[in-house]
């Protein structure tokens, strides 16, 4: 039996395609796929497979020119990352032992228009778990695994030497990363089910934090630690130093929820520019302690 199957314009696990094609031939022992493409903008996904009435399966998967920003999960959540991918990734094996191996390359990787470098992650099987690793020019480095359980158990380690951090900013506030800019030195912990996000505990741990707010300089005077635990964020550690500056910041939040958060210390005027747009000049200095909380989109100071 052959078929070939077409798609105009409909979304696959998530993913929206302009158009798709898939030609098919079945026998008694299973389906072979010849040929499957998906097509979104100017990306096309290319790739040949076998699929077994017995369980087993392999395919491989090849993509040039895939436009980063044309992926849903990628775009839904960071909608001003931009780049480049090419894929190449194969599998074999059963759907309960499978064996994967594969990487993407990244080109010209952009967050609001500011050069991050070029990226590569690499996947494979081992024994129960898909391990990756992964690499940003020199300024990051991450290793980990998944396991292959429902609940998909992740452990990861990584390292950031002089990254830029403008695509975490925006995870506080989308209009942070045009205010703000910022490098970071330090190290990521992560664990828990990728299954079950609330269950993610992450620790963050950073060297050196160095701020420019529309020109105004700051960097960390000790080691940053903070903690998130689902959409739970804890600050252990967090204060700041620049000229005529002295901050520390304590509490914690709930991502897009809820803030809870003291802040004290004493700081130039001119860093009033991160709060608001209307002030274009200001001078002299501020003595003060506040509790910024309640609700995300309404907090009370």
């Amino acid at each position: 039996l052959l078929a070939s199957l077409s798609i105009r314009k409909g979304e696959i696990y998530g993913q929206s395609i302009d158009s798709g094609r898939a030609d098919l031939a079945v026998n008694n022992r299973g389906i072979r796929i010849s040929t499957f493409i998906l097509e979104r903008d100017k990306s096309i996904l290319r790739g040949t497979g076998w699929i077994g009435f017995d369980g087993e399966f392999k395919y491989t998967i090849k993509a040039e020119g895939l436009r980063i920003e044309n992926l849903d999960i990628v775009s839904d959540r960071f909608p001003n990352i931009k780049g480049n991918a090419s894929i190449e990734l194969s599998g074999t094996g059963t759907f309960t032992k499978p064996q994967i191996l594969g990487g993407i390359s990244i080109s010209g990787l952009s967050y609001q228009g500011s050069d991050i470098g070029d990226a590569r992650i690499e996947v494979w099987t081992q024994a129960e778990d898909l391990d990756f690793k992964a690499m940003i020019n020199d300024r990051l480095t991450a290793k980990g695994k998944v396991g292959l359980k429902d609940s998909l158990p992740v452990a990861a380690d990584i390292n950031l030497t002089e990254m830029p951090v403008g695509i975490f900013l925006d995870l506080v506030h989308p209009e942070l990363p045009s205010r703000v800019s910022a490098t970071t030195s330090g190290s990521i912990s992560i664990n828990g089910n990728l299954a079950d996000t609330k269950s993610i505990h992450a620790d963050i741990l950073l060297a050196n934090l160095n701020i420019d707010i529309s020109g105004y300089q700051m960097r960390n005077d000790k080691k940053i630690s903070i903690e998130i635990k689902g959409e739970e964020v804890r600050i252990v550690s967090l204060s700041f130093r620049g000229e005529g500056t002295s901050i520390n910041i304590k509490g914690g939040l709930i991502a897009r929820n809820e803030l809870n958060i003291f802040v004290e210390g004493e700081a130039d005027l001119s860093l009033l520019k991160l709060f608001t747009r209307d002030i274009a000049l200001s001078k002299g200095k501020a003595v003060f302690a506040l509790t910024v909380s309640d609700k995300w989109e309404d907090p009370k100071i």
